[in-house]
């Protein structure tokens, strides 16, 4: 996070950036300098307050959920059961590992549509009317965050 305030002794803008506890000052003499600050903000910023380790097991449990589940996986038309489901999910998180920084993300990249014919995923659990995966999966998603923001099991 960056907060700006006014140095008032030289006028210019100085900019703090806290990550944990620590913090820097960076004082911005010109745009190229507030253009550093904001690349640099864009790849620290993602991670304050939200761990790798959290994503991973966020991640985890997504992955767990779909090859856990009884719902049938409608693919480009075809239909698949969860493990042949989790398979391909599975490949195509490690496809795009190196560009997931969030368990949306890995949401978005891995589990919500095909990249060779751009059609969305579905999935139809039981006699239920067929849903987005990717709203199935960020429903989950939000009902882990809420149970262990809540301490519920």
């Amino acid at each position: 996070m960056a907060q700006s305030i006014i140095n008032l002794k030289t006028g210019r803008s100085v900019y703090i950036l806290y990550r944990l506890s620590r913090f820097k000052t960076i004082y911005m003499n010109n745009f190229h300098n507030l253009l550093i600050l904001f690349l640099f903000c864009g790849t620290l910023c993602p991670s304050l307050g939200y761990s790798n380790s959290t994503m991973q097991t966020e991640i985890n449990h997504l992955l767990n959920y779909v090859g856990n589940s009884d719902c049938i996986f409608i693919r480009n038309g075809n239909e698949y059961d969860a493990k042949n489901a989790l398979k391909h999910i599975q490949k195509k998180y490690k496809y795009f590992k190196s560009d997931i920084n969030s368990a949306e993300k890995f949401i978005e990249l891995s589990a919500t549509k095909s990249t060779r014919s751009n059609k969305l995923y579905f999935i139809r659990c039981g006699n239920a009317v067929p849903i987005s995966s990717q709203r199935w999966l960020l429903e989950e998603l939000s009902r882990i965050r809420s149970e262990n923001s809540t301490g519920e099991p």
